[in-house]
């Protein structure tokens, strides 16, 4: 008898940032923005990395 692989089930990573009223998160959407994809990208790069 022959059994299917069972599904790859990947993991997922939610992310919300929130500042409080005139913390100034609003002054830098395109720096957090940027900042948040090079961290995304490095923590992707390492996972990747990992057995």
């Amino acid at each position: 008898m022959i059994y299917p692989a069972p599904p790859v089930i990947l993991p997922r990573l939610a992310w919300k940032m929130a500042f409080e009223s005139g913390g100034g998160g609003e002054k830098f959407p395109g720096f957090i923005l940027g900042a948040n994809e090079e961290n995304f990208g490095r923590l992707e790069t390492h996972l990747k990395s990992t057995p």
